[in-house]
């Protein structure tokens, strides 16, 4: 019996799940994999054909919630019944090897919450459009001092994500209930991102094992490519004020003074990559906003578009092979060279009609 989950959310993107799934098939991965859906009717039904497809070789459960990401996320934790659950986006890769070494490392230091191995981030190159991809190695170290307070600073010093680390099952059901409280993904998900990576250092120590555990895809359709950091600049204060205080209640519980915790957050609001600081909450160049609205726009067009273009197939596919730069920071390991294959093969996803029964239990 596994001691994890794979929680993986998903939306209209069957031809990604498609692709994740015949990668776990590949690998062997035995740990359950709940899959969280939201999608239309016929991109559901796509995906419950593909958890039947799979059913004999993977262990697999499906949940349909017509819910946003944050309730849809709470609603596949509270179905977790393992000890420990880790999440994996339908369009990435992650390997089970150094999750179960997490899963041990947590199960002998009941000081740490949260433990993960390296990632690498692999992003397509606008210049070559879209058929060139760079992978690069991120960083990440341990954080380990006892002190909450010294733990958020020093990740919101040198920040890096800990969405997809492995957590305490009882850890990360709070941190999504207390997120979904103080703040609105869809209003601004800069906020929801950063109040997850705080609380993940508040509620206490991070462990960084030195093996590869996750490959993170960037393409066009990532909603950090198509949903601002603040969609309603409008309400940004107000935003920013929710955040702030389901943070400082968290630094209150944990022994901080509610005087010293606003100051903490007030001076650390860049806890997670790329978040605005505090002083510029509402100052981006006119130039950096058109140009991020134009993005949006095309983005947005091109996902309305897409339906009639495509009408006539299952699913929407582009199985042009991509080249992958700086591949010298896979490991010389038989999974993460399937995990690379699949990058070149299908970077939008592989269609269900093409990955037969027969295909699959003979790979």
């Amino acid at each position: 019996m596994s001691q994890y989950t794979i929680l993986t959310p998903t939306h209209n993107r069957p031809a990604f799940l498609s692709r994740m799934l015949h990668f776990f098939s590949r690998i062997h991965v035995d740990a359950e994999v709940l899959i969280v859906d939201s999608s239309r009717t016929a991109e559901a039904l796509a995906n419950q054909d593909l958890v039947a497809e799979y059913g004999d070789v993977l262990r697999l459960q499906y949940v349909h919630h017509d819910l946003g990401l944050m309730e849809k996320c709470c609603a596949g934790l509270a179905a977790v019944r393992t000890p420990f659950v880790t999440f994996c986006a339908d369009d990435d890769f992650l390997f089970p090897a150094v999750i179960n070494d997490c899963v041990q490392f947590l199960k002998t230091h009941a000081d740490y919450t949260t433990a993960q191995g390296r990632v690498i981030h692999v992003t397509n190159s606008q210049r070559h459009k879209k058929t060139v991809y760079d992978c690069h190695l991120l960083n990440a170290r341990d954080i380990a001092d006892g002190d909450p307070r010294q733990r958020f600073s020093e990740l919101a010093t040198r920040p890096y994500s800990t969405f997809y680390a492995v957590y305490h099952t009882s850890v990360v059901k709070r941190s999504f209930d207390v997120t979904r409280q103080y703040t609105d993904y869809q209003a601004a998900r800069v906020f929801t991102e950063a109040m997850l990576i705080g609380l993940s250092a508040i509620a206490g120590k991070i462990r960084v094992l030195p093996g590869i555990h996750y490959i993170q895809e960037t393409h066009g359709e990532n909603e950090s490519r198509v949903l601002p950091r603040i969609a309603d600049r409008n309400r940004r204060q107000e935003l920013y004020l929710s955040y702030k205080d389901g943070l400082v209640r968290e630094f209150v519980a944990a022994g901080v003074s509610e005087i010293e915790a606003a100051q903490l957050v007030d001076d650390h609001v860049n806890v997670t990559p790329g978040m605005p600081g505090a002083r510029r909450l509402g100052a981006l160049k006119w130039q950096q906003k058109c140009l991020r609205e134009l993005r949006r726009i095309g983005n947005k067009t091109a996902r309305l578009a897409e339906p009639f273009l495509r009408r006539n197939e299952r699913f929407a596919v582009d199985e042009r092979p991509v080249e992958i730069r700086h591949t010298e920071i896979f490991p010389d390991r038989t999974e993460y060279q399937i995990a690379r294959d699949l990058l070149v093969q299908y970077p939008l996803g592989m269609s269900l009609p093409g990955i037969s029964n027969q295909t699959r239990k003979s790979a």
